[in-house]
């Protein structure tokens, strides 16, 4: 099984908990967060891109690179975090026969947890003054747009709602079948300790990430972040986008 997948998400999306679980249904060849934002939004220059797979490969993996190509069957997984649809780490990623992968979370939750996050996490991406929260406001309404069908920038692409993923099997089941994966919930309870784990529990819930009360985030936060969250939710394309996701997703409505 070869192939490329690309992983497109605003942080705090539930892009790794999907990530890992993908990761115990095939053995990818996973390469995280390719284009770091942080680095973009402090001014450096966007990296090279590269031409191809391969060359993504030497790169990553040079010291085993060509151990690795004698029997390079497993598929490559890279995951983008808070960049537009159009932004690809290759040259002409036309060419490439790539399946992406779209995550989304509802705006309450999402907000909420790159909110608490930005109590410990001092970086560009999380802070919280509105011209910077006006940025990832509209990335998230074009990644919405994209995921009900109003755009088309991904031409290959599965759609994953992580409010439905995390509730229901039967979602689950569905994603794994579009990805023609052997279903497996074996990675499901995993935590990942990229960005320093969840928002508000850390690396605590590791081994039973099913427990975490991921879609209630917005009741953990301060009197004064609440403030933050409520000015954010204040836009009303943004709402009635997620209103509409809500809808297109109510058969798997377990939460």
């Amino acid at each position: 099984m070869r192939g490329l997948f690309v992983v497109h998400g605003l942080k705090r999306s539930g892009n790794h908990a999907i990530i890992n679980w993908l990761l115990g249904q095939a053995p990818f060849e996973f390469f995280n967060n390719v284009i770091f934002i942080n680095s973009i939004l402090n001014g450096e220059p966007f990296p090279p891109t590269f031409d191809n797979v391969d060359a993504l490969l030497k790169t990553r993996i040079a010291s085993r690179y060509d151990r690795f190509m004698l029997r390079w069957t497993r598929p490559v997984m890279v995951s983008l975090e808070d960049h537009p649809l159009t932004v690809s780490p290759f040259t002409h990623p036309e060419r490439l026969k790539t399946l992406h992968l779209l995550v989304l979370r509802d705006p309450r939750n999402l907000w909420a947890s790159r909110i608490g996050i930005a109590r410990r996490l001092n970086v560009p991406c999380f802070r919280t003054d509105a011209p910077s929260m006006q940025r990832f406001i509209d990335l998230w309404k074009s990644h919405a747009r994209e995921m009900i069908g109003m755009t088309g920038v991904l031409k290959r692409k599965v759609c994953i709602y992580y409010n439905a993923w995390y509730s229901s099997e039967e979602y689950r089941r569905r994603i794994s079948a579009q990805l023609r994966l052997t279903f497996s919930d074996n990675g499901l309870n995993r935590v990942s300790d990229e960005g320093g784990g969840s928002s508000f529990d850390g690396l605590e819930f590791d081994g039973k990430g099913s427990q975490m009360s991921v879609l209630s985030r917005h009741a953990q936060l301060t009197l004064e972040e609440k403030r933050i969250l409520d000015r954010i939710l204040q836009d009303d394309e943004m709402m009635k986008l997620a209103d509409l996701i809500e809808e297109e997703h109510a058969y798997s409505k377990a939460y």
